[in-house]
């Protein structure tokens, strides 16, 4: 059965993954990292928040990340220091299951599926080797591989141009508002959406309003 109705607004729908698929752990990373380097930086948030839009990038590798973030005059790290960043995903992948069950409802009817996300190198090997990224097949757009980065216009654009549907005929579904607001402003159907506090009614009844027929 097609999933899209003659009437629809819409021709694919485009996912954020932390924070709608899969929960987001920054804090836990960050106290993971700060714990193995050992640091007690007044401004490690800063510099952290400052420096992940490089790795995100692909412009700054992980353990180059790390020394960044580390002590004065440190130059060397464990072998295995990359392991940090995927710690508090060892034991569980931390998938929503309410967001799968309607991941997989829409791989059965054929739909458009995209996934655009913000990530580091580590946790798309997790992900990949997890097979965590399967609804979206060949559509998955991460800024370290493509050097786009939410929510600057032109990864928004990238998305379009890659699948060939006009941004339009697009739906971001994405938990970042700022991310939501730009997609906005380049055209694109937008809806805001938090799984950790908000249910999946709520794409359920966005996805209908926008003739998608589950």
């Amino acid at each position: 059965m097609d999933i899209f109705r003659k009437s629809s607004m819409i021709n694919g729908i485009v996912f954020d993954f932390g924070g709608v698929v899969q929960k987001l752990v920054d804090d836990r990373i960050k106290a993971v990292i700060k714990r193995n380097l050992n640091v007690c930086k007044q401004d490690f948030d800063k510099i952290f928040d400052t420096k992940l839009p490089y790795v995100q990038k692909g412009h700054m590798t992980e353990r180059e990340f790390l020394l960044e973030l580390g002590s004065e005059g440190q130059n060397s790290l464990p072998d295995d220091c990359i392991d940090w960043f995927i710690e508090p995903y060892m034991n569980d992948s931390l998938l929503y299951p309410e967001i799968a069950k309607l991941l997989d409802l829409l791989v059965d009817h054929d739909c458009t599926l995209s996934l655009l996300s913000n990530t580091i190198p580590s946790h798309i090997n997790l992900n990949r080797s997890r097979g965590n990224f399967h609804w979206f097949g060949d559509n998955c757009f991460l800024s370290c591989e493509t050097g786009k980065l939410k929510p600057e216009p032109d990864a928004y654009g990238y998305v379009s141009e890659e699948l060939g549907i006009p941004l339009s005929r697009l739906l971001l579904i994405d938990d970042s508002s700022e991310n939501v607001n730009q997609a906005g402003i380049m055209g694109m159907n937008v809806l805001l959406h938090k799984s950790e506090t908000t249910n999946v009614s709520n794409i359920e009844i966005s996805l209908n309003k926008y003739g998608v027929l589950i």
